[in-house]
């Protein structure tokens, strides 16, 4: 588990402990980490690629992830599918749960407040968290900064990098699913492969 901040890497080792998993975690960013040792597949999850803002980014990042693959190792990154969240249409975004009486709420982009640079196609958006931790309520506002892009766009970053291939794409942790634009397709997964 890899994450640039280090409060981040402590939480995530104490969920990992009181789950029973065992789990190597390192800070560090995600441009330029080292491994201690190649893996076969590395996965990036829920949007966590989009806050990579320029293509000199994504590439640095494809080149990371490369190095610590071994030889024809797969790499798997999973986003937003493009009809729901790109930069002309951003869906109603609202996640919420409870536990031990403690509710929390996020909502990305209440109202609509979202900023687009359509050279960048960075968006700035603002976040929203409700926690009602035992009847007392608190509301925390944050802003992000993600960038969209397209399938074709990663083709050509992960050939610029020259590190990795883009193998398929498909619309959901589903290999039967193809990425188009059916109600099954809810996501966005590109699955790539270091080049010998």
């Amino acid at each position: 588990g890899l994450d640039l901040r280090p409060a981040m890497v402590d939480f995530g080792r104490e969920l990992a402990a009181m789950e029973g998993v065992e789990v190597d975690w390192m800070a560090s960013d995600m441009r330029t980490f080292t491994l201690s040792q190649p893996v076969d597949l590395a996965l990036t999850s829920y949007d966590s690629i989009d806050c990579l803002l320029t293509q000199d980014e994504i590439v640095a990042h494809f080149q990371a992830v490369a190095r610590n693959l071994t030889p024809r190792g797969l790499y798997v990154f999973e986003v937003t599918h493009p009809r729901d969240c790109f930069m002309w249409i951003y869906g109603d975004f609202k996640y919420a749960g409870k536990k031990d009486g403690v509710s929390v709420e996020i909502q990305w982009v209440p109202q609509g407040e979202r900023r687009i640079d359509a050279i960048s196609q960075v968006g700035e958006l603002d976040v929203v968290m409700r926690v009602n931790d035992h009847g007392r309520e608190m509301t925390f506002h944050d802003h992000a900064r993600e960038r969209y892009a397209l399938p074709q766009e990663y083709v050509a970053l992960a050939k610029l990098s020259g590190a990795l291939e883009v193998i398929n794409f498909y619309g959901d942790f589903k290999f039967d699913q193809p990425f188009d634009m059916s109600p099954g397709a809810r996501r966005m997964i590109a699955v790539l492969r270091r080049v010998q």
